[in-house]
Formats: structure tokens, C-alpha cells, sequence
């Protein structure tokens, strides 16, 4: 707000400026300078900032709803979708009618006094009745190509849809990780206030202060870590949207504490897998497309058979105007190419072989992804459960060495051992939690149901 009103408050300096320089003395022009710039000082300075706007709440459903209308990623795989659909229109063309219009003017002279002009126009229409299936074959390849981008497009966004999941939960469990570490300071700072005071009465020696210092610092210390590594998965989380991270907005947990889903079938997963992979799906298309590719080569030296019809005139000095028309058909059979045809055909058959392969194996890798994708998540599954207990001890266990610190049985070391294990079981618990949402999510995708 400050600099946007500093402009116009310049140019209306300048335009003072140049008033009081056309008919004032040296020095009243010097004064009148320094007044204007006091008051424009006091202007400027006496204006109160812009107010700072907190961020905007982001949902996890509205964090992937902008990824997928911004990220460079997906943008690409639409144009390259949209790009083979055009194709297809590419390849149906020599079957449709083609006009084309001549005009010509000429002008004759020589040694001789005469000289001659000439007009002449044509216009003809040539259409491919048949070609015996070529650009039928053509067709299909550029469609099975198109759903092979098709599906090429869905894998982006699937891809984008798991690194935004990924950085969300990032922010998530890096703030709360940073609400621990404050938590701990918070302890520690209470913790260091009681040695001083048992100090100070007696009760304590020196060492019990200096320790709970060393203990407050160490905590602060894992509290600026814990900040700065919130800030570094905000960026990441703007950058898997397709934004900066200041645009991003700031992760909220809303859905995300819900309970935690089961985990389905192994045969299920596979079954459901195998039939909505992109990947697979891709693989059947490209497949497709191979098969094309070999119909258009075996059809290299089938005949085509094409009509033509046209109308022309032609009219100069010395000939009257003269109208032509034709109507004729065209055979072409080719005889003999060299063996090119005989030559595409092996190699069109020998990528459809590849083509089935790459499918075959794209089945073997989903099973594998699949497979592991579920271990995984139901090892995060026991990991939140043991955690989340490991939590609940951890915290009655502070609870008991804070209160024997309190009444003075218990030492300084047992209280500095006993918060220590609870920001580790805290922390431990926080990371199982998001680690089983994200591992739901690799799930998800592992099984091509990510995002539907």
C-alpha cells in the first residue's frame, strides 16, 4: 500500500518542481524543495502498512482440483492427447475429395509486330473411390494411438494427483512435528524455571540449572529445525500444485483425521488393477496401434482405384473462347516397389511381438506394485497402532517424572529421559499416521482408482 501511493506523491513533487523553478529566486526554490520533500517524508512514513492477509485454508480436494487445472504436467499430456486426435482426422483425409483451381495469363512478343494474349482456367475434382482398406487401417492406428495418449493422460494426472496427496500430508505432519517441538521447549522452559527455584532454596545443586539450560537449547534448536523443514515442504507442496509456494495456501486437516480404511483383498486389488492400470491400459492401446501398423503395410500393394471430373476454358487475340471438360477414372496397381512392402511388414510384425511383450510385462509389474503397495500400507496400519500406544505410554510416563521432579524424588536426568521419549513417541505417532494416509494413496494409484 506504502509503495503504490509513493509514485503518484513523486510525480507530484516533480510537478511542484517545475512550477517553482519558472519564476522563483535560487534559495526560495531551495527552501520550497526542502519543504516538499519534509512533507512528503511525513506523508510516506506517516501511512500505516497493508494489512497481511493470513493464508487461505486448502483442503486436500482443493489442492488437487488446481493441480489438475495447473500443473505443467497435465497441461502437456491434454496437448499431446489433442494433438493425436487431430491425427486421426490427418489419416482419414485421402479418401475425401479434393478440388483444385488453375488460372493462367500470357502475354507473347518478338521481332515481329504481333503479339498475342491468352486466359485460361480449370478447375478439376479428384476423389478416391477405394484403396482397398489402407486408409481404413491407418484410421484404426491413429485411434488406438489416441487412446494410448488418452491413457498416457490419465497416468499424469494419477501422478500428479499422489505427489500433491505426498506434499499435503507433508505439511500436515511437519506442522504438527513442529508443534511437538514447541511443546518440548514449553517443557523445558517450565523444567529449567524449577531447577532455578530448587536452586535457589537449596534443595538442588548448580548442576541441575546448567543441565535443564543445556536441555532448553538443545529443544530450541530441534524447534528450528522442525520450522525450517515446514517451510521447505510448503514449497514442495506449491510446486506439486503447479504454484509458488506462497499461492499455495495452508494445508488443513478437515477429512483427514478420519478413521483409517481397510485394506482390500490382494485379489481384488489385482483384479481391479489389471482392468483400470493406465499403464496396462496404454500397453492394449499401443498394442492396438502395432496391429494397425501391420494391416497399413500389408495393404502397400493393394490398387487404388480414383475418379477425376474438371471444366476449363481457354481464350486469346486470335482464338475465340474455347470450354473443355473431363470425366475419367484411375487404376493404380503398384508392380513392383523394391521389396519396401515386404520389408515394413517384418517390421510391423516384429512390433507387434514387442508391443505384446511390453503388455505382458506392464501385467507383471502392476502385480508387483500392487503386492508391495499393500504390504506397505498394512505395515502403516500396525505401525499407527503400536505408535499410537507407544504414545499413550510415553505420555503417563512424563506425567509420573514430572511430578516426582515437582516434589523433588525424582532427578533431573529421569525428567529430561522421560520428555525426550515422549517427543520421540509424539513424533513417531504423527509420521505412522500420515505415513498410513500416504500409503493408502500409493495404494490407490497402484490399483488405478486414484483420483476416481
Amino acid at each position: 500500500m506504502k509503495h503504490r501511493l509513493t509514485l503518484p506523491l513523486i510525480e507530484l513533487f516533480g510537478s511542484l518542481l517545475r512550477l517553482s523553478c519558472i519564476n522563483m529566486k535560487p534559495k526560495s526554490v531551495f527552501a520550497a524543495l526542502v519543504v516538499i520533500a519534509l512533507w512528503l517524508s511525513a506523508s510516506v512514513l506517516g501511512m500505516p502498512e497493508a494489512p497481511v492477509l493470513p493464508p487461505r485454508p486448502l483442503t486436500l480436494s482443493e489442492a488437487i482440483r488446481i493441480a489438475l487445472e495447473r500443473h505443467p504436467t497435465i497441461i502437456s499430456a491434454q496437448k499431446a492427447y489433442e494433438a493425436s486426435l487431430a491425427r486421426i482426422d490427418e489419416t482419414g483425409t485421402p479418401l475425401n475429395p479434393k478440388v483444385n483451381s488453375d488460372a493462367g495469363y500470357s502475354q507473347r512478343g518478338g521481332s515481329s509486330t504481333t503479339s498475342s494474349t491468352s486466359w485460361s482456367a480449370q478447375t478439376t475434382l479428384r476423389q478416391t473411390l477405394t484403396d482397398f482398406g489402407k486408409t481404413a487401417a491407418s484410421v484404426r492406428r491413429s485411434s488406438a494411438l489416441a487412446e494410448s495418449f488418452r491413457e498416457a493422460e490419465v497416468l499424469a494426472r494419477q501422478a500428479v494427483i499422489l505427489k500433491v496427496a505426498e506434499a499435503f500430508y507433508g505439511v500436515l505432519q511437519t506442522r504438527e512435528l513442529v508443534d511437538v517441538a514447541v511443546s518440548a521447549v514449553t517443557q523445558q522452559e517450565r523444567h529449567l524455571h524449577q531447577a532455578e527455584e530448587f536452586f535457589r532454596v537449596g534443595t538442588r545443586a548448580r548442576i541441575e540449572v546448567t543441565k535443564a539450560q543445556v536441555d532448553l537449547s538443545r529443544a530450541k534448536l530441534d524447534q528450528v529445525k522442525a520450522e525450517n523443514q515446514l517451510r521447505q515442504r510448503k514449497v514442495d507442496l506449491g510446486v506439486a500444485m503447479g504454484l509458488r509456494s506462497e499461492d499455495s495456501g495452508e494445508p488443513v486437516r478437515g477429512q483427514d483425521k478420519e478413521g483409517e480404511k481397510a485394506a482390500p483383498a490382494l485379489s481384488q486389488a489385482l483384479e481391479t488393477a489389471f482392468s483400470s492400470r493406465p499403464e496396462i491400459l496404454e500397453s492394449k492401446a499401443r498394442l492396438e496401434a502395432a496391429k494397425g501398423g501391420l494391416q497399413v503395410a500389408e495393404s502397400g500393394l493393394l490398387p487404388a482405384l480414383s475418379g477425376v471430373a474438371g471444366y476449363g476454358w481457354d481464350e486469346s487475340v486470335f482464338v475465340p473462347r474455347a470450354n473443355s471438360w473431363q470425366l475419367g477414372m484411375t487404376l493404380s496397381i503398384p508392380v513392383f516397389d523394391g521389396n519396401l512392402t515386404r520389408h515394413q511388414i517384418r517390421e510391423n510384425r516384429a512390433l507387434v511381438e514387442q508391443a505384446q511383450a511390453d503388455l505382458e510385462n506392464q501385467h507383471l509389474l502392476v502385480r508387483q506394485d500392487v503386492e508391495q503397495q499393500m504390504l506397505a500400507y498394512k505395515e502403516a496400519l500396525e505401525r499407527l497402532k503400536v505408535a499410537t500406544e507407544a504414545e499413550r505410554q510415553a505420555l503417563e510416563n512424563f506425567d509420573l517424572a514430572k511430578r516426582r521432579y515437582e516434589v523433588g524424588v525424582g532427578s533431573s536426568l529421569e525428567f529430561t529421559d522421560a520428555q525426550v521419549a515422549l517427543s520421540r513417541a509424539q513424533s513417531d505417532a504423527i509420521q505412522a499416521f500420515y505415513d498410513s494416509k500416504t500409503a493408502y494413496s500409493r495404494l490407490e494409484k497402484s490399483m488405478g482408482v486414484l483420483g476416481q
